[in-house]
């Protein structure tokens, strides 16, 4: 009898599903293991928190506001604390304000001598009001007949007397400093503000510093010496007495001088009066140092 094979019995694949059994204990195992990794971490961290050791070193949150509300000045110690030089103040100089425009001086008189006459002359401020003449001083205002046509002439007083003018601007003077010297010319200044206050009393009046001078041209054209140490005490003495007759003083000499305290040379042809362009520094200054109209 011949031999015969056995068939071998075929072995059945067990199939996809059998694959995926070990993967997914696999990915049950991380899972579990991470959970408690995260477990440990988050008690490691609340261990070692301030608030977890010493429960009582953080505030309240009312505790905290009523701090900070303690800690924060009051709006009236807020406001005694700014600086006070930004007010003005009678007996000091105007100090420095919001910008204005020429417009502001529609409504002003400014009375002097030949150095505000270039104003006019210049065509600064084409609206303002400007009595002013050459040869006008502190002594002669009252008298000199310079403003007006040939028929028919006013002292500069008599103009500003027939005026309503919100402000006045003051400068006059300087040509009779040398003869005068500082005090009698603070004297004859301070009649003259007197005398405006009782005409205009609801006027801002500004009195204006004398204005530098260039020390070897005016010597060289006027034929004395006037230094700018006698222009500067006259200055402070004006200052003191726009405090006590309660007018502003603006300090219009700092906008022209330069390091060495006069009148650089390149703005003037005589030490005194000023060239065209250089007007503008002086009624800039005047822009930017103004008081609050009431």
């Amino acid at each position: 009898m011949p031999n015969q094979r056995r068939s071998r019995p075929v072995r059945r694949s067990s199939g996809s599903g059998d694959v995926f059994i070990p993967v997914i204990i696999i990915l049950l195992g991380i899972t579990i293991l991470s959970l408690l990794i995260a477990f440990v971490w988050q008690k490691w961290q609340d261990k070692y928190d301030p608030d977890y050791l010493y429960p009582d070193s953080r505030p309240s949150s009312s505790q905290s506001e009523s701090s900070s509300e303690a800690s924060e000045p009051s709006s009236s110690e807020e406001s005694s604390s700014e600086p006070e030089s930004s007010a003005v103040q009678f007996g000091q100089p105007v100090p420095e304000s919001k910008r204005v425009t020429s417009a502001y001086f529609n409504d002003a008189v400014f009375i002097g001598d030949s150095l505000t006459t270039g104003i006019q002359l210049y065509n600064i401020l084409p609206d303002t009001t400007v009595l002013a003449a050459v040869g006008v001083g502190l002594e002669n205002i009252y008298t000199q007949e310079v403003i007006g046509t040939e028929d028919s002439k006013q002292t500069i007083l008599e103009a500003a007397d027939a005026q309503q003018p919100a402000k006045i601007y003051v400068m006059l003077g300087i040509n009779g400093l040398k003869g005068l010297g500082a005090d009698k010319t603070v004297e004859l200044y301070r009649d003259l503000v007197q005398h405006l206050k009782e005409i205009h009393p609801d006027s801002i009046i500004y009195v204006q510093s004398f204005m530098p001078i260039n020390e070897q041209k005016f010597e060289a054209n006027y034929g004395y010496n006037l230094t700018n140490a006698e222009i500067d005490e006259c200055n402070e003495k004006l200052m003191a007495m726009a405090g006590e007759e309660q007018v502003y003083y603006v300090d219009v000499a700092s906008a022209i001088k330069d390091e060495t305290g006069g009148l650089p040379a390149e703005f003037t042809t005589d030490g005194l009066h000023f060239k065209g362009e250089y007007y503008n520094k002086w009624i800039d200054y005047l822009k930017e140092h103004t008081v609050p109209e009431t």
